[in-house]
């Protein structure tokens, strides 16, 4: 006994002298800050003039525009290509030519680091930075080396670079030293301006960003990363998350509740999905990116398998089907429905996510990507902390007894830094008290039911006449609802949408296609207008009353997962409205098609009697459709519902599950995964 607590007695000693020793660095950090400062400044003045007469030298980064107008125009182009030729770089970046401080887009360089999940967490800052300084062109560059899986069909961003190391600070400097860019944007949690030489960003906006992040400079201009613990820890005395200092440092509104940019373009492969077509199911991952995991693929921040195991048993009894998510070189769980590790790419990943009625997890890249594609997410908490990293929209499991040791040592992520064999913050997490939260959240499956269709075109006098009687109805059918949106195929629609309302005052939130939202500014105001891919609407699960969606050009399969979009996005007892210009032969079969489509997760898509169609869609060649959404509550076995009450007898005498029940589930015999 004595010698545990003076281990721990031992262990309390080393992090205050852990704590004092980053105190000291950061005071030399800020030291040598002070002294580069002035070096630089010292050799910039040194090679001024060497710099106008000899292109191949390029001075370091300080803002003097004077300097810059000492080179021409070819001459800083010649250098800029010259130095993405160094560095193996290909694509639009070639695209980007000095801009002399006129009147061409804004530029914006967004620099980060970290595996997918912070990515994810850097699209929403894209997407604030694009609609601040729009039209603007913005440029990623990431650490990861498959940055652009992330941000390929990303409609804010124009193109992505993937570096590392000196690599990557020889092309921050580059942009540094030239007016390619007008805003150089830093991220380590909190964010970092840079303005390079001819910037057309406003003083005002820069000067509110530095006075806003200087205070946490000193946590990530030296030895980043090791200060983020000590950067979490001040962020969250005063409240913070990690969007909350993302917004503030970078002088935007990004807040908790915000929620980063993922757009799918890919339908869910058939083979893969199979399984789960009409099938209520959850994700659930265990492991870790390859970057910062163990050998055996996990961190110190997943739970223990033997735990995930339970989880999964538990849920079996419940009746639900377990989709296992992941990389190949994460652990297998035994005794999941369906494996998927490896095989699913992130395109289809993202879309397995979003019609789960949960995902479980612990802090990690697909709880970002669920929270990305509007599902809610159990996750447990333990080296990391639930208050900084955790979405209010999931259910944040934060362990009771040791926690927040990210960043302590260096090897905090792939061992224990008391020296446990394993986590004993992830091990306290029980697989009784993960599926009851489960329980209590999954979400039921929707389905929309045919209210009639009615013939927009007879007797049309132009062709935009379907168009305006189809927004006409729309109006007048969602006039008493308190939040509605509109997806269009065509911007025709959309003005039509926008005509009656002041700029910046329209009651509804617009979707437009990826490859239309470059113009979406001729309609409304970016923030107003969001993009939307073919199989995804960027909106919270049951965000809306009403949902105008216009089907127009649209196959029977993109009508489908269209269609499957707007369910989702509409709450219970709301209303999907769709337009349709087609021969009315071909909007009938289309719609009562669309009555024997299943989706993954759900049992029906819609439930659409032929008997409403006809008649009302003999001659018509453009209709509308009005659909009810309602909620499908989903079907569990009898033991499951005797395990749920047993379980809520067992909580209710402050007890964990019963010794009974535990012995069924872990005896259970597992299927082989698929």
């Amino acid at each position: 006994m004595q010698g545990n607590r003076d281990a721990e007695l031992a262990a309390i000693q080393n992090r205050e002298l852990f704590s004092r020793l980053t105190e000291a660095n950061i005071r030399i950090g800020e030291l040598q800050s002070e002294r580069d400062n002035l070096e630089r400044m010292l050799k910039a003045t040194l090679l001024l003039a060497e710099a106008a007469t000899d292109e191949r030298q390029l001075f370091p980064a300080v803002r003097i525009d004077a300097a810059m107008r000492m080179l021409t125009l070819v001459q800083r182009r010649d250098l800029w290509l010259a130095g993405l030729t160094k560095l193996g770089l290909d694509g639009a970046i070639f695209g980007l030519f000095p801009h002399n401080g006129e009147t061409d887009p804004i530029t914006i360089l967004v620099s980060g680091s970290g595996g997918f999940g912070d990515m994810i967490t850097h699209s929403c800052l894209v997407r604030r930075l694009y609609e601040r300084f729009s039209p603007a062109r913005i440029v990623v560059l990431e650490a990861h080396p498959e940055a652009h899986r992330i941000f390929a069909s990303n409609p804010y961003v124009l193109s992505t670079i993937s570096l590392k190391g000196e690599q990557k600070q020889q092309f921050f400097d580059l942009a540094a030293c030239l007016d390619i860019f007008d805003l150089l944007v830093d991220v380590r949690y909190a964010v970092t301006y840079a303005a390079p030489p001819l910037s057309r960003i406003p003083h005002e906006f820069l000067l509110a960003a530095h006075s806003r992040s200087s205070e946490w400079q000193r946590f990530v201009r030296r030895d980043w990363p090791f200060l983020n613990n000590m950067l979490g820890q001040e962020a969250m005395r005063r409240g913070m998350t990690e969007y909350d200092l993302m917004g503030y440092t970078a002088n935007l509104p990004i807040a908790t509740r915000d929620a980063g940019d993922f757009f799918p373009v890919e339908p869910a492969d058939a083979a893969l999905v199979a399984p789960l077509v009409g099938n209520p199911y959850i994700t659930v991952h265990h492991g870790s990116d390859r970057v910062m995991s163990a050998a055996n693929g996990v961190q110190t921040k997943n739970l223990p398998k033997a735990t995930w195991q339970a989880v999964v048993a538990l849920l079996k009894l419940q009746g639900w089907t377990t989709v296992q998510l992941g990389e190949e070189h994460e652990p297998p769980i035994e005794g999941v429905a369906v494996d998927l590790r490896g095989k699913s790419s992130f395109d289809h990943t993202a879309q397995i996510i979003k019609h789960a009625h949960a995902h479980i997890d612990t802090e990690g890249g697909l709880v970002h990507l669920a929270r990305a594609m509007g599902t809610r997410s159990v996750v447990m908490f333990g080296p990391t902390p639930a208050a900084f990293f955790g979405y209010p929209a999931n259910v944040n499991v934060q362990s009771q007894g040791c926690a927040n040791c990210w960043w302590v040592g260096p090897e905090w992520a792939r061992s224990c830094v008391r020296g446990f064999a394993g986590p004993e913050c992830m091990a306290e997490h029980a697989p009784e008290k993960i599926v009851d939260l489960v329980l209590r959240f999954a979400r039921s499956s929707k389905t929309a039911v045919l209210q009639g269709a009615m013939d927009v075109g007879e007797d049309a006098p132009s062709p935009a006449a379907p168009l305006e009687t189809a927004v006409t109805r729309a109006r007048s059918q969602f006039r008493n609802s308190s939040r509605t949106a509109v997806a269009v195929r065509g911007l025709d629609l959309l003005k039509l949408c926008f005509a009656h309302f002041p700029a910046g005052q329209t009651p509804f939130d617009g979707f437009v296609p990826l490859e239309l939202f470059g113009r979406a500014a001729e309609v409304g105001q970016i923030g107003e207008v969001r993009p939307y891919s073919p199989v995804h609407i960027p909106a919270e699960t049951d965000s809306y009353d009403g949902l105008f969606l216009d089907l127009r050009m649209v196959g029977p399969e993109n009508a489908a997962t269209l269609l499957a979009e707007a369910i989702r996005v509409t709450r219970p007892d709301g209303e999907v409205l769709i337009f349709d210009e087609s021969p009315h032969e071909a909007a009938r079969a289309r719609l009562t098609a669309l009555g024997g489509k299943r989706i993954p997760g759900a049992r029906s898509l819609v439930k659409a009697n032929p008997k409403l169609l006809d008649g009302s869609l003999h001659q018509a060649r453009a209709v509308t459709a009005l659909f009810r959404v309602v909620e499908t509550p989903t079907d569990v076995s009898a033991a499951a519902r005797g395990l749920r009450r047993s379980m809520r007898r067992s909580r209710s005498n402050g007890q964990v599950a019963s010794g009974r029940i535990w012995d069924r589930v872990v005896s259970e015999p597992t299927r082989g995964s698929l």
